[in-house]
């Protein structure tokens, strides 16, 4: 008999494990959702109806001419889309949600029949903010020059007075402009 030499062990590859982003993990229910203080959890217009959660959106860059712009997406479910980088429910600033109007859970499918005057309704886990639409516009968007996109994007821009602006884009059947609804505190 003879000797066989040890067998040469290789190490195990290195495995990198696939990590989730944390938004995904709570959207599935595996992580509690983080709570801070003034962060949207849920929108309720009563005059078209709605009663939504409220999520944060996630941003991506886009190059435009050679200059990198923020684009936010809208939550692909029933669900609103809170801009992290916005203020915070109850602070001086502007607190901006969008969402989509025609597919992928339709959030703000009505918030084109929303009218100067109307109130929202936006919670903070259990504290409520009212808010009353002061402003309706509809914004050309698809295929207008970049001074007018940028001079659009100043309602999702930071203000000195506290507000609240919802945008989605508009007509369900084009999507070439966007509606953008402004509402300032309930006094």
């Amino acid at each position: 008999y003879a000797a066989q030499p040890a067998p040469t062990l290789k190490p195990a590859p290195y495995v990198k494990r696939a990590v989730l982003p944390r938004e995904d993990l709570e959207d599935a229910g595996l992580l509690k959702p983080r709570r801070l203080p003034g962060i949207p959890t849920r929108i309720v217009i009563p005059s078209i109806g709605l009663d939504a959660p409220v999520v944060q959106a996630r941003s991506y860059r886009v190059n435009q001419d050679g200059v990198l712009y923020g684009q936010y997406m809208a939550p692909s479910r029933f669900a609103a889309g809170w801009h992290p980088n916005s203020a915070r429910l109850g602070q001086v600033g502007n607190t901006v949600i969008n969402g989509h109007h025609n597919f992928l859970g339709k959030v703000f499918e009505h918030l084109v029949d929303v009218a100067p005057g109307d109130k929202i309704i936006v919670y903070a886990g259990e504290r409520a903010f009212h808010y009353v639409v002061t402003n309706r516009m509809v914004l050309m968007e698809k295929d207008a020059p970049l001074a007018v996109r940028v001079t659009n994007a100043r309602w999702l821009a930071r203000s000195t007075d506290e507000r609240l602006t919802l945008i989605t884009c508009w007509p369900a059947t084009s999507n070439t402009h966007r509606l953008v609804i402004v509402a300032a505190p309930e006094k």
